[in-house]
């Protein structure tokens, strides 16, 4: 103990360097710590449902005779979940839910709008799958009565409160005539859940709002559903047994072999539902090494900056041998001073991460108290464990081994080698940061500046759900008087999310011949307000009451050339679409082809073929187009509608901001990687400044001497700059060969990328070197330009 109150003492003795090793440390703990408690949050995803190793979600697999693969998608028809409890023995306890509204405004009784951000239709099962505390109510009683939620504790709050909450009357903006009693409240879903629903309507009202598709065994496959399984029950062995539910409850015979398409259900494991897909592991792993490269710098600096100092405490240890210490009484001493050092670092990281927790929580998507639960800090306890250990012993094991001799003559060895090879590390670390991060920051700008095959730098949409359509109509009318606005039409599918398909077949025939994506419908001069380019044939008849036209993309066109055998192309040929023909098999007739366009991101893109239909009445979504888009002009925008709607909750949404918003999570990382490549190139510096001082000093009469000799003051800034140049080029092109590698693994989960050129590493070479040639060059100019009289005159 007293070893450790000497070493608190002595903490910022002017010979320690601790204002250095502290201010690297701190830097290189909070980013690191912080990295490493985001790691752990990814992966505690949905482990804390109880028996979350025995969930799994069912998937439909299917494939047609276009595909070359088995495509997996997590949805399936209504009836699939009940049907595999009733069929299956093993499976436990079975739930399905599907979501049906987003972000929805809802009212009360007295008039005030509140929101709720996602809202889901649940069976009377999902709470003994998924239990979470309730905290009003009785889930299985709420769920099974007619136009009855349970709602989350944030939402609750949002009503006045739990008591408060429970008993009102609520009526969501887009189904107006629907009037929802709270039944109950559940606890807010933790962040580190796939699952992301704040109200629960019972499932037994699904026909009031939407189709009712609950005992469906084929189509309507909107339902999430998900099944527990008995102890020790295999989950793969139990295909034979989903397979002959199918063939009991579903016509095999004409899907498989009329239609094409191959139809299968898998059990996917709940634990993987998040972290098994490729984005969240490459993500995961990423951060780790980013985590790592952080902590090892700044472990490698502080070790660094300790060795530097050895010639100057060699008496010190010396003299404390020739009193009778050990070379354990060395490593105490050594130890006492890492745990002083270490201990101040981690309460100034601390202190950073709070000042800072804005930006932080908006770069790892959690909040602080969140990501530091009591066991993400056992683990970071186990991190600072082996920091401790790491920066302790290593500068331990080399000060006990400093002679007794050295407390009567000078000591020279400079352990030149470990300070190399300690800078060398580092400068690898800069190196890789640097380059990874211009790989990110590139793919990040062609995400948001590619063209998805339309023009959105004017355009703004309005969700305008459970509004009927002579009122739409009539507000589309009153933005055209705006002046900002140039035009105004209507869609189904604003392009900027996800599409559900339907299958492609031909009159006459039974065989399917491929899955499209649907658009669904747009009004009229929807092509002119959003400028996709029109190929071949023309726009839809527009102010028509009914229309059998149809207009398909590129890619659809050539794909139906391809599987129907024609060869004079498609326009005016007649095709029918599964839920449009319906039972009455009608046939719709290709007038147009128009250019491929993006729906959804680029990672998570559309890729199948779209099409589009024409509705004389207004669909869900309205375009605006104006002269120019500006915040004035959306705000003028925003009023106008709010006027006309007072009940609603309208909201104007620039397509540019959407589209950006895409990719917060690559932005995210990206700005980490910033963070993590400066916090990484200061430390760095610092270890680089330190080991030319310490060159400088210990070189100082050889300088001296070559200045007498004749060297110039270039000749001796190349001395010192090539010294740290034969270990730090090797060192940055080592770092961006790994970077080269781990970006192109991170670019493996985008649709389209950025190409990895050699003369982007070339050029992030340049920058690294360029900034370690000034650092020496500052750092070794005075010396240089010392006048050599005053160095030598002691010989």
């Amino acid at each position: 103990m007293k070893t450790i109150i000497i070493a608190f003492r002595s903490l910022f003795r002017k010979d320690r360097n601790s204002v250095t090793k502290i201010a690297s440390l701190s830097a290189g703990l909070a980013v690191g710590l912080a990295l490493i408690a985001k790691v752990y949050f990814e992966q505690t995803y949905d482990n804390f449902f109880p028996d979350a190793g025995r969930i799994y979600q069912i998937r439909s697999n299917f494939k047609t005779g276009d595909m070359d693969a088995m495509q997996e998608f997590p949805q399936v028809s209504g009836a699939i979940a009940p049907g595999l409890k009733m069929e299956l023995p093993e499976v436990e306890v079975a739930t399905r839910f599907t979501y049906i509204a987003y972000d929805e405004t809802f009212l009360t009784d007295d008039g005030k709008k509140y929101k709720a951000e996602r809202i889901a239709l649940a069976d009377t099962c999902l709470f003994d799958i998924f239990p979470l505390p309730v905290l009003a109510g009785d889930p299985k009683d709420v769920l099974a009565r007619p136009l009855y939620v349970m709602i989350d504790r944030r939402t609750a709050e949002r009503l006045g409160g739990i008591t408060a909450a429970v008993g009102q009357t609520i009526v969501m903006t887009s189904y107006p005539g629907k009037r929802l009693t709270v039944g109950g409240v559940f606890e807010t879903l933790p962040l580190n859940s796939h699952l992301n629903y704040s109200m629960l309507l019972s499932m037994v009202s699904i026909g009031q709002f939407t189709h009712d598709g609950t005992m469906n065994w084929l189509g309507n496959d909107r339902y999430q559903g998900y099944v527990r399984l008995m102890p020790g029950t295999d989950a793969a062995a139990l295909a034979p047994a989903i397979r002959r539910m199918q063939v009991k409850h579903q016509d095999i015979e004409r899907i498989e072999a009329q239609a094409g398409i191959e139809l299968r259900y898998s059990l996917f494991p709940l634990l993987d539902v998040h972290n098994g897909t490729e984005g969240a592991r490459r993500m995961t792993s990423l951060l780790a090494i980013l985590a790592f490269a952080l902590l090892f710098t700044a472990v490698m600096n502080y070790v660094l900056i300790v060795i530097s100092s050895l010639v100057g405490r060699t008496k010190e240890m010396a003299v404390s041998k020739c009193y009778g210490a050990s070379g354990w009484n060395i490593h105490a001493r050594m130890l006492a001073e890492t745990l002083a050092a270490l201990t101040v670092s981690l309460a100034v990281s601390a202190a950073l991460l709070y000042a800072c927790r804005g930006t932080v929580e908006d770069l790892l998507g959690a909040g602080l108290a969140t990501l530091f639960n009591w066991r993400s800090l056992a683990i970071l306890g186990g991190v600072c464990a082996v920091v401790f250990a790491v920066s302790g012993l290593v500068p331990g094991a080399l000060f006990a081994r400093v002679p007794v001799a050295a407390a009567f003559r000078n000591y020279t060895e400079n352990r030149r080698v470990w300070k190399l090879a300690l800078l060398f590390v580092q400068i690898v670390a800069a190196g890789f940061l640097l380059s990874l991060l211009t790989v990110i920051a590139g793919q990040y700008g062609h995400m948001v500046n590619n063209n998805p095959g339309y023009t959105y730098s004017n355009l703004a949409c309005v969700s305008m759900g459970g509004t009927d359509a002579e009122s739409a109509a009539a507000a589309a009318e009153e933005l055209r008087r705006l002046p900002e606005v140039e035009a105004v039409t209507s869609a189904t599918n604003t392009l900027l999310g996800g599409a559900s398909g339907n299958n492609i077949t031909l009159p006459g025939e039974d065989r399917e011949l491929f899955n499209a994506s649907d658009l669904y419908y747009v009004g009229n001069g929807y092509f002119d307000i959003m400028q996709i380019p029109l190929i071949e044939g023309r726009t839809f008849m527009e102010n028509v009451s009914s229309s059998s036209e149809i207009m398909v993309s590129r890619t659809f066109a050539e794909k139906l050339e391809m599987t129907a055998g024609w060869t004079d192309g498609v326009l005016g040929k007649g095709i029918l679409v599964t839920e449009h023909s319906g039972e009455n098999r009608d046939v719709f007739t290709i007038c147009g082809v128009y250019e491929d366009v993006r729906v959804g991101a680029i990672r998570s893109e559309e890729v199948r073929p779209t099409m589009l239909f024409y509705r004389n009445t207004y669909n869900r979504n309205m375009v605006i187009k104006y002269h120019h888009l500006t915040p004035e002009a959306v705000q003028r925008t925003q009023a106008t509608l709010e006027a006309l709607y007072p009940d609603r909750d309208v909201v104007v949404r620039s397509y540019a901001t959407e589209i950006t918003g895409m990719y917060d999570d690559t932005r995210r990382f990206r700005d980490s990687v910033l963070i993590g490549s400066i916090v990484t190139l200061i430390i760095v510096l610092l270890g680089l400044t330190g080991y030319t001082r310490d060159e400088v000093n210990r070189r100082r009469k050889e300088v001296a001497i070559r200045r007498i000799s004749g060297a110039t003051l270039t000749d001796i800034l190349r001395l010192f700059v090539g010294d740290v140049s034969r270990i730090a080029l090797p060192a940055i092109v080592l770092g961006g060969g790994a970077a080269a590698y781990v970006a192109t693994n991170w670019q493996a989960q985008f649709a389209e990328k950025t190409g990895l050129t050699a003369a982007l590493f070339v050029a992030c070479a340049a920058v690294v070197m360029a900034v370690i040639v000034a650092s020496v060059v500052m750092s070794s100019y005075r010396a240089a330009n010392e006048n050599p009289a005053r160095n030598i005159k002691s010989e």
